[in-house]
């Protein structure tokens, strides 16, 4: 159930978590785990960073992942320098459509999950202003026609956030 011998190396931990998950080496179920220190090595919890509130773009992870310099980002955004690419990691910018297509090009990852936390944010805003349009009354609009728009809109006020469903 502990492997001990795992659990001694430095920056390695091995155990049961209070979920009673088996949670290899700074990892649990494929997503990144916060280990609380000053606990016993039998007592640790965890917390799913994905649990939390998502942050507003991973670009700087998917880069270190493709092993692309910032330069070599902007090079392929059609950007001259990557000074922006630096604001775009680090949430002190949001590009505009045609950069984040250009990002999901490059990475080969949907624009939501590039940009989960700005996703839901933007999702969460169309769904209240959904809400209030679902409770006005289409008057002089034809019954099938106030029957769809019904249908969308409550389709849209019942929608999960992409990234959580996928979790599922």
């Amino acid at each position: 159930m502990f492997d001990t011998t795992e659990a001694e190396r430095p920056g390695v931990f091995c155990g049961v978590c209070c979920f009673g998950q088996i949670c290899p080496a700074f990892e649990c179920h494929d997503l990144p785990l916060v280990l609380h220190s000053g606990l016993a090595p039998m007592e640790f919890i965890h917390t799913h960073f994905m649990a939390s509130k998502q942050l507003p773009n991973y670009l700087l992870s998917y880069r270190k992942r493709s092993a692309l310099s910032q330069g070599e980002v902007a090079f392929l955004l059609g950007i001259r320098s990557g000074s922006k690419i630096s604001h775009y990691e680090r949430f002190k910018r949001e590009p505009g459509l045609q950069t984040a297509l250009a990002y999901e090009a490059i990475y080969q990852k949907p624009v939501s999950e590039l940009f989960p936390g700005l996703f839901e944010k933007i999702q969460r805003e169309v769904k209240a202003r959904a809400k209030i349009l679902e409770h006005r009354t289409f008057s002089g609009n034809m019954i099938q026609v106030a029957t769809r728009k019904r249908k969308a809109l409550a389709t849209i006020v019942s929608a999960e956030a992409k990234s959580q469903s996928t979790q599922s």
